[in-house]
């Protein structure tokens, strides 16, 4: 009968850690509203079907050649884990190189999309970064 109880305990904690893993990731379809430049970051705001608005970090970087995004086009993003901001809105969210990027009202964290480096959107990013992640 123990064996019993620590099976089915085992099993339930193999589906809820596969649940989690699922959810690691968010898919949304964006509409890109802004793009702004801060240190070696870019902001990008992309806002979605339901009108919520994402604050996208991209850590600049220069690939020839690239498709850029381009505002009031809209893309298919996958979000990994975000940063949330903090309770204090007055202090930036400081990223390893030092360059402090300000909490915005209009997003509840940043956002990275593995789709993207710098400005320019291919899958095959994405794509690379999770078969990486999977070693």
């Amino acid at each position: 009968m123990k064996n019993v109880k620590y099976i089915t305990i085992l099993f339930f904690l193999i589906i809820l850690s596969k649940q989690l893993h699922a959810q690691e990731y968010l898919k949304v379809s964006c509409r890109i509203e802004k793009i702004d430049s801060i240190g070696n970051y870019y902001v990008i705001y992309a806002t979605d079907s339901a009108n919520k608005t994402y604050m996208i970090v991209s850590k600049k970087d220069t690939i020839v050649p690239c498709q850029n995004v381009v505002i009031n086009k809209s893309y298919q993003f996958t979000f990994d884990i975000p940063v949330p901001f903090t309770m204090n809105v007055d202090v930036p969210i400081t990223y390893p190189d030092s360059t402090k990027i300000p909490q915005d009202c209009v997003s509840d964290a940043h956002y990275n999309a593995l789709e993207l480096r710098g400005l320019c959107y291919d899958t095959l990013y994405r794509d690379e970064k999770l078969s990486i992640r999977k070693n």
